[in-house]
C-alpha cells in the first residue's frame, strides 16, 4: 500500500484528499505546518508528497527546497498560487507536478498514480555523495577519487559518511570516536580518531598536510563543506 503524504494547512482540504485516498486504497499521513510536516516525511518517509505552499512556520517552496537534499520522492504542489511564476518557481525545485486550486479530487488522485507509476518505472539511483574531487557510493561502500577507486579500511569509510552526511557542521572528536568506534572518550583515546584522520588524508587529499577536503577546528573536531 502507497503511502501519500498531504502537507497542508486547511484542514478540511486535508481531510477531503485523505478520506478519497483511502477509499482509493492508499495510506494517508497528513500535517499542516511546514517545519513538522518536513521532519515527519524525514523520519518516517512517503511515496508521494501532496505539497500547499502556502504554510506556517516554513513555505512549500522551502520544504520542497530542503526535501530535495535528501529525497527525490515524487511532489505534486497543491496551491492557491496559480501565477506562472509561482508555477516555474515550484518546478525549478523539483517538484514533479503543479494543481491549483480549486481543484478535482479525481483528477488529483489520477495525477498521484501517473507520479507514482512514473517513478516506479524509475531505476533506483545509487546513493553518492560528493566531496572535492572525492566520490563516496553508501550502496557500494567504495571511495572514488578523480573516477578511480581507492582503498580505505572499514573505519576510514565510515569516518568519511559520518563527515558527508553532517556536512558543514563540525563533528566532535568524541562524537566521531562514539559513532565510528562504538565507545566514548572514557573509554576510547580520542588520539585515536586524529590518527585516523590523517591516515585518511594521506589517501584523499592533494597535499595532506594542507588539506581541503577533510577540514579541522581546533579543539571542535573535522568536517567537510
Amino acid at each position: 500500500m502507497k503511502k501519500i503524504f498531504i502537507l497542508e494547512d486547511d484542514v478540511s482540504i486535508s481531510s477531503i484528499i485523505e478520506f478519497n485516498l483511502k477509499a482509493a486504497g492508499f495510506e494517508t499521513a497528513a500535517e499542516s505546518d511546514g517545519k513538522t510536516g518536513l521532519f515527519r516525511l524525514i523520519n518516517e518517509g512517503a511515496d508521494l508528497l501532496v505539497l500547499d505552499l502556502m504554510l506556517p512556520s516554513m513555505s512549500g517552496f522551502e520544504v520542497l527546497r530542503q526535501l530535495r537534499k535528501t529525497s527525490d520522492m515524487p511532489v505534486i504542489i497543491l496551491s492557491a498560487l496559480d501565477s506562472e511564476e509561482d508555477k516555474l518557481r515550484g518546478l525549478s525545485l523539483m517538484a514533479d507536478d503543479y494543481v491549483t486550486k480549486p481543484f478535482s479530487v479525481n483528477e488529483l488522485i489520477a495525477r498521484i498514480k501517473v507520479n507514482l507509476a512514473r517513478t516506479e518505472k524509475k531505476p533506483p539511483k545509487e546513493t553518492v555523495f560528493a566531496a572535492g574531487d572525492l566520490e563516496i557510493n553508501a550502496d557500494k561502500m567504495a571511495v572514488l577519487k578523480n573516477g578511480e577507486e581507492i582503498s580505505v579500511s572499514k573505519k576510514e569509510y565510515e569516518i568519511l559518511m559520518l563527515l558527508v552526511q553532517n556536512r558543514g557542521r563540525v563533528v566532535s572528536r568524541e562524537e566521531i570516536l562514539e559513532k565510528v568506534w562504538g565507545y566514548n572518550n572514557f573509554l576510547g583515546d580520542l588520539h585515536t580518531v586524529d590518527v585516523a584522520i590523517g591516515r585518511l588524508r594521506a589517501k584523499v587529499e592533494k597535499t595532506p598536510s594542507e588539506p581541503e577536503i577533510i577540514l579541522s577546528r581546533r579543539g571542535a573536531g573535522y568536517y567537510i563543506i
